[in-house]
């Protein structure tokens, strides 16, 4: 019965994003989809998909701000539009928001705050935020929406059943899996409704930057926090963007900027794990002038393997070494289209060549981030998402440095920690390090090889080792081959009547006859036939 009714609903649901999609000229998509004809609509349909995501509400708003990062997947127009939107909606009733903590917390909501605001500071698609004091602290608390986690899953569902679609009756060239972007947006979104996993990710950036006075970072109270409420220590500061608030409350503009921009490329650069949503609206600065993030819902992780191959990567950037940036691609696992190797390494060249020209001041990130995406793309290469939250990190430290300081040179923070990273990895240490896990891979090989070539041999004492042979490009050559063997056969088979025939003409004429006639219809068929 519960599965028949959510049935329905999907049902219901899936209606309505068709119909919102065609109201606003996206029909022929799912009219496609259904195998029917209609010409596409002439104008850009960006400003369009941003109205049809507005409409169907909060969740389609999340995942369009997901999309709005993937640069390597939507053209430029749909970023550009897909970038306004905005998380914001109508404020769930205060005693919803009480259920919610009392059923979390299986406790009243006064016996566990002193005080707690029924008004909300901020009212997203996934969560509403109060502000509350406990024992003298004033604190914000972070409450998941009732029931978001089923409508999430029943609209992720209906876009999967949409991209398998898609993906199955639309044959179009794209470099990008449907159903793997609907995948990536479910993670994405489920990572952010566990709040929980928030709550460590902001542990993790105290950790890493517990001895920087520059920057705050807010307690979590972990006794009352749960999977969907998070409680923490309010930051008492002025949101960023509010440049007039900053210059009155006597703050310098341009060493926020700076130490902003340190703050973020730290992360990346040292640390492996960053906030990948550092915009405006998620920063403040305190009374003291001290940087503070909150929103840390979505992060970017770099592994040590990933950070080596972006360390080899940036310095062949910088010693604009065209084939080592290519070598980094392989080793980053991503590999370009084959046939196409010299054509790109041409290409690379002219676009590092381009920017090496530029003097620093007037590098533009934004600029040479879609610039290369577009080469890449070209060649169809796609990175993996992390990556791209990286690149997207980079470009929102630019925009911050700018709304703060006209004069800010991102190139001129990047610098150091690329400096940093060659100085590394050309000391004797960096020479020892990459010694030492050379060998310690070859000792490793060569420690299990016995036991591998046993593998080996006892599955061919067995008769269990198979060998796959793929061949590509020989489908005419076989097809020769075939069509040869079949005339050759054809040939022996008249060479052999003609010869038993002429044998026969003496003993048994009237056989020798037949076998002439059969040999002559089979001249004639296999003429017919080659002929055709």
């Amino acid at each position: 019965m519960v599965s028949i009714t959510k049935k329905i609903v999907e049902v219901r649901r899936a209606r309505q994003i068709v119909g919102v999609f065609a109201k606003y000229g996206f029909g022929y998509v799912f009219e496609r989809m259904r195998r029917r004809k209609r010409k596409e609509l002439e104008r850009s349909g960006a400003e369009r998909f941003r109205k049809a995501l507005e409409e169907l509400g909060p969740i389609f708003i999340k995942m369009g701000q997901i999309l709005s990062t993937r640069v390597d997947i939507l053209p430029g127009e749909y970023i550009f539009e897909l970038s306004k939107l905005q998380d914001e909606t109508t404020p769930l009733p205060f005693e919803k928001v009480r259920t919610v903590v009392e059923s979390e917390l299986k406790l009243p909501l006064n016996d566990v705050f002193d005080e707690f605001s029924p008004h909300p500071i901020a009212s997203a698609s996934l969560s509403q935020v109060h502000t509350a004091r406990k024992n003298g602290k004033e604190l914000v608390v972070k409450i998941q929406r009732p029931g978001i986690l089923d409508v999430i899953k029943t609209d992720l569902d209906i876009m999967e059943d949409f991209a398998r679609t898609f993906k199955k009756r639309i044959h179009i060239h794209t470099d990008s899996d449907p159903v793997e972007i609907v995948e990536e947006m479910r993670k994405t979104l489920l990572n952010e409704l566990d709040f929980v996993r928030e709550g460590m990710n902001i542990e993790r950036f105290r950790r890493n930057f517990s001895g920087d006075g520059r920057v705050f970072f807010p307690e979590v109270l972990w006794d009352i926090t749960t999977s969907k409420v998070l409680v923490m220590e309010k930051i008492k500061g002025i949101k960023i963007s509010r440049v007039d608030e900053i210059e009155r409350a006597g703050l310098d503009r341009k060493r926020i900027a700076s130490i902003g921009a340190d703050i973020c490329l730290k992360q990346i650069f040292e640390h492996g794990f960053f906030h990948a949503d550092p915009h405006p609206g998620n920063i403040f600065v305190t009374q003291d002038g001290k940087f503070a993030l909150c929103d840390f819902g979505m992060v970017g992780k770099i592994n040590p393997h990933l950070k080596e191959r972006l360390r080899v990567f940036l310095v062949s950037v910088v010693e604009k070494d065209v084939d080592g940036i290519i070598a980094s691609l392989f080793s980053l696992g991503i590999v370009p289209d084959g046939e196409r190797i010299e054509e790109m390494r041409e290409d690379i060249y002219d676009l590092l060549d381009r920017y090496y020209n530029i003097p620093i001041g007037r590098f533009n990130m934004k600029m040479a981030y879609e610039e290369g995406f577009f080469l890449l793309k070209r060649y169809k290469v796609a990175l993996p998402r992390n990556l791209t939250l990286l690149a997207k990190a980079l470009i929102e430290v630019e925009g911050l440095g700018n709304l703060l300081d006209p004069q800010f040179d991102v190139m001129g923070h990047i610098k150091p920690h690329i400096r940093e990273i060659i100085k590394e990895r050309y000391s004797v240490s960096g020479i020892l390090d990459v010694l030492s896990k050379t060998g310690g891979e070859y000792v490793k090989f060569l420690r299990n090889f016995p036991r591998d070539a046993g593998d080996v041999l006892e599955k061919a004492r067995e008769g269990k080792l198979k060998f796959v042979y793929e061949h590509k490009g020989l489908e005419n050559l076989t097809s020769s081959i075939d069509k040869a063997s079949v005339r050759l056969g054809i040939s022996f088979i008249f060479i052999a009547l003609v010869v038993s025939s002429s044998i026969l003409i003496e003993k048994l004429p009237f056989l020798s006859i037949a076998g002439f006639v059969a040999a002559l219809i089979w001249l004639f068929w296999f003429i017919i036939s080659l002929r055709r």
